[in-house]
């Protein structure tokens, strides 16, 4: 389940005044699914 981050950093891309298209549909399931810590492992990138 996403944290209460995910879902602000989710609201603030697609209602945020960003200029959100609809062509970017399946980005907020991507962010929504993304395991972060997993991803700054892989990157090299300390916790």
């Amino acid at each position: 389940m996403a944290s209460t981050a995910v879902w602000q950093a989710i609201d603030e891309m697609t209602r945020g005044g960003f200029g959100f298209h609809s062509i970017w549909k399946n980005l907020p399931k991507l962010i929504e699914d993304l395991d972060v810590e997993k991803t700054k492992a892989a990157a090299g990138l300390k916790k």
